[in-house]
């Protein structure tokens, strides 16, 4: 396969590629308020949740020229709650509770001590205490009105989720994935995620896919699971097709792309993190030569 992997600004680095060549788009932008990735200025530092919506709109308006007639896009979002503490840490700790060197330099390197929420004046509608926001929903109703078509909110259900210290209101469980196309025409293979039905047929898997998440031991704090982008390679885009992710990270689009005969085109703009899926990519072609082998 032939990937294109850059370091670097996506809307500077996508000038590059071939209008209406890619195939798929799927990826994982920064949550509002929820993780320090590059500094000052980066998606997710926005001053409100609506400035935050509006910028991600922009952003992938810019990249609808790159996207051929009959592209799909899958957007995972997550959720935060007004004035809450997301961003700040106070343990040393990885998800088993284990305290780790990894996990002390990764956290002092990408958390703060203090909630990364900007300070917004409470004004007893959206901005109050405990209110969870529904970006998601507001990102794709954005969307819509942006003239993108909705053809599916995915809930993305981990049953591995971590349990909550919350004792006012259900431990969160589920992320969303919006899959949005450009016309009512468009590549889709159901048949290549089909699931077997009580009647030994294959049947549509539906709307709710549970898969565990799947925690790596580098710098990124937030990777999405292979097996959810497998899914979505799959119905999403043909084989030897161009399988394209703005938001990199540690590479899980770019490996489950060569190993199901697509080629990528990934673009990161966090050194460490571009540097870990060239390493983590590497690692899973050794993998894969060691059992053909």
């Amino acid at each position: 396969m032939q990937h294109i992997i850059m370091n670097g600004d996506t809307l500077e680095l996508i000038k590059q590629i071939e209008p209406e060549s890619i195939d798929l788009l799927v990826t994982s932008p920064p949550y509002w308020a929820k993780r320090v990735y590059n500094g000052e200025g980066e998606i997710g530092s926005e001053e409100t949740p609506e400035t935050y919506i509006s910028r991600l709109a922009d952003f992938f308006d810019e990249l609808k020229p790159y996207l051929k007639p009959t592209a799909n896009v899958f957007i995972n979002l997550g959720d935060t709650y007004f004035g809450s503490g997301a961003g700040a840490w106070k343990k040393y700790v990885d998800e088993d509770g284990n305290t780790t060197q990894t996990q002390k330099d990764r956290k002092e390197k990408y958390f703060t001590t203090t909630p990364l929420q900007p300070k917004i004046k409470q004004n007893g509608k959206l901005y109050q205490n405990k209110q969870l926001l529904l970006i998601p929903s507001r990102f794709a109703i954005e969307m819509q009105d942006r003239g993108w078509i909705l053809r599916n909110d995915i809930i993305w259900q981990k049953p591995n989720r971590i349990p909550a210290s919350v004792t006012d209101r259900l431990n969160n469980t589920y992320e969303h994935v919006f899959h949005f196309v450009l016309h009512r025409k468009y590549f889709y293979n159901l048949d290549a995620i089909k699931i077997p039905g009580t009647n030994g047929k294959p049947k549509n898997p539906g709307d709710v896919w549970a898969i565990n998440t799947q925690p790596l031991s580098g710098p990124h704090t937030a990777s999405f699971p292979e097996k959810l982008i497998e899914q979505i390679v799959l119905c999403g885009s043909p084989a030897n097709g161009i399988v394209f992710d703005p938001f990199l990270g540690t590479g899980t689009t770019w490996i489950v792309s060569e190993r199901l005969g697509r080629n990528c085109i990934g673009f990161e703009i966090n050194n460490d993190f571009i540097s870990f899926a060239k390493e983590r990519y590497e690692k899973s072609q050794q993998m894969n030569c060691s059992k053909v082998s």
